[in-house]
C-alpha cells in the first residue's frame, strides 16, 4: 500500500512536490485507524432558527462585544447583557479557566505610559485579580496554575494563582503546550517550509535519539488547525490529505500523549469532496467542557482555492468516544475566509454558541446558541460587533 502511495505522489499548489512525499510517506510510517462508518448523521429540524422564547433553558454567561470597543457580559439565564467597563474587547488573549468561572484578561493602565498586565475575573466582570505583568501571554495550564509566557515566546514558566513559580519550559519554536503536561507543538524550518511536530518539552534537550517528539507533516495554511482537550489527554488537529485527482483535502485526527498514537478520525472527503475544516487560525478546534465532543466547521471546495471557497461552512461535532460526526442544518455560514465563526460550548456541552448574519434579517450578526439535541438554533441577541474580523463569541461559563 506504502509503495503505492508513493508512486501516485502528486505536486500540491506551487512547489510542494516534497510536502506530497512526506505526507504520503508520513501515512505509510504513521498507519492510523480511519473511521469504518462514514455515515454523517444529520439533524435539519423543520425550525431551524428560533427566537428565544421562556423555555430556553440554557444558562450561564458569554462572554462576546456589541460595540468592537469593550468586553461585554450576556448573561444567559436572565437575558441581560452590558459592557464591562475598564476590560478591552478581546481576540487570543482571554482564556477560560477548567471550572468555567474565571477567564483571563488584558489590564491596560495609561499614566505616564501605557502598561499593560493580565489578570482574572469572574465572567461577571468580578472579583477582578492581577496575575502577572510584562509577559506576552497567560493561559490556564492546570485547575490552579498557571502557563506564563516570555515578551519573546522563547521562555515559559508554571505558575500558581498565587505568584509561585515552580517550572520554567524551554518554548522555543513552540505555540501551544500541553494542558497539565509537557507536549508542546513545535514548528520548524527547512529552507522556505515550516512543519509541525509533537515535542515533549522535557525532553527536548537531550540527544536526538532521547527526545520524543512525532511528526505531523509540512505546516500547510488552511490545514493546521488543531486544539488540545483541556485535560490535556488529546491533541486534536487537522492533516492536509493529497487525493487521487490532485487536490487537498482536510480530515480530522487525534494523538494520544500517553501511547504517542495518531489516529485518523473522520473521513468527510468521502462524503463531500475535498474539503477545507475551519480556517486560517491555527487555534481553532473547540473542545465541550467534558471533552467528549469536537465541534468544527466543514467547507466544501470543490474546485475552489482553500483561500476562496465559495461554499457555505457546515457545523459538525464529532462525539470522539463514539466516533459518530453529526452535522446540523441550522445555519450555514456564509463568511468562511480567513475564518469561519468561533464556536464555544455551553458549560453543561449541550449548546454551541456561535455569531452570524442570517440571509433575510436585517437584526445585524446575531448571538446565537444551537441545541445539539434537537439541532435548533436559539437567537440570543442582536447587533455583536465586528472584533478582530468576524461577530466572535469569546466564551461561555458560569455564574457565580
Amino acid at each position: 500500500m506504502c509503495s503505492n502511495l508513493v508512486a501516485n505522489k502528486v505536486l500540491f499548489m506551487r512547489k510542494s512536490f516534497l510536502f506530497v512525499i512526506l505526507s504520503l510517506l508520513w501515512l505509510c510510517l504513521y498507519p492510523t485507524t480511519a473511521q469504518q462508518d462514514t455515515d454523517i448523521i444529520g439533524i435539519c429540524p423543520e425550525l431551524t432558527l428560533q427566537n428565544r422564547w421562556e423555555g430556553f433553558d440554557g444558562g450561564g454567561i458569554i462572554l462576546t462585544s456589541f460595540d468592537g470597543y469593550s468586553m461585554w457580559t450576556y448573561d444567559v439565564t436572565n437575558n441581560v447583557r452590558y459592557a464591562l467597563e475598564g476590560v478591552p474587547a478581546c481576540g487570543t488573549n482571554c482564556h477560560l479557566s477548567r471550572d468555567g468561572a474565571w477567564v483571563t484578561y488584558l489590564r491596560v493602565t495609561r499614566g505616564d505610559f501605557i502598561r499593560t498586565a493580565y489578570g482574572k475575573m469572574r465572567l461577571d466582570g468580578s472579583e477582578r485579580t492581577l496575575l502577572v505583568e510584562s509577559v506576552a501571554e497567560v493561559e490556564w495550564w492546570s485547575d490552579n496554575a498557571l502557563l506564563v509566557w516570555d515578551r519573546n515566546y522563547t521562555q515559559a514558566y508554571l505558575q500558581s494563582e498565587n505568584g509561585w513559580r515552580f517550572e520554567t519550559l524551554d518554548v522555543r519554536g513552540v505555540t501551544s503546550v500541553q494542558p497539565s503536561g509537557y507536549w508542546g507543538l513545535y514548528i520548524s524550518a527547512q529552507g522556505d517550509t515550516f512543519y509541525r511536530s509533537l515535542l515533549n518539552l522535557r525532553t527536548r534537550n537531550r540527544p536526538l535519539d532521547e527526545q520524543k517528539k512525532v511528526d505531523l507533516g509540512e505546516n500547510v495554511r488552511y490545514f493546521n488547525a488543531g486544539a488540545w482537550s483541556s485535560d490535556g489527554r488529546r491533541y486534536a488537529f487537522i492533516m492536509p490529505i493529497v487525493q487521487p485527482d490532485d487536490t487537498v483535502s482536510s480530515e480530522l485526527f487525534l494523538f494520544n500523549p500517553n501511547t504517542q498514537t495518531i489516529e485518523q478520525v473522520t473521513s468527510l472527503t468521502d462524503s463531500y469532496g475535498t474539503i477545507r475544516i475551519n480556517g486560517l487560525n491555527p487555534s481553532e478546534l473547540s473542545w465541550s467542557p467534558d471533552n467528549q465532543k469536537l465541534a468544527f466547521w466543514v467547507i466544501p471546495l470543490g474546485e475552489d482555492s482553500p483561500e476562496s471557497p465559495t461554499q457555505k461552512g457546515k457545523l459538525h461535532i464529532l462525539d470522539v468516544q463514539t466516533g459518530a460526526i453529526t452535522h446540523y442544518c441550522a445555519y450555514e455560514s456564509e463568511i468562511n475566509t480567513p475564518n469561519p465563526p468561533k464556536l464555544r460550548w455551553s458549560p453543561d456541552s449541550l449548546y454551541v454558541a456561535f455569531g452570524g448574519n442570517p440571509p433575510n434579517d436585517n437584526r445585524g450578526a446575531l448571538l446565537m446558541a444551537l441545541h445539539t439535541e434537537t439541532g435548533v438554533a436559539h437567537v440570543l441577541s442582536a447587533g455583536l460587533a465586528n472584533t478582530f474580523g468576524n461577530t466572535d463569541v469569546l466564551a461561555w461559563g458560569v455564574s457565580r
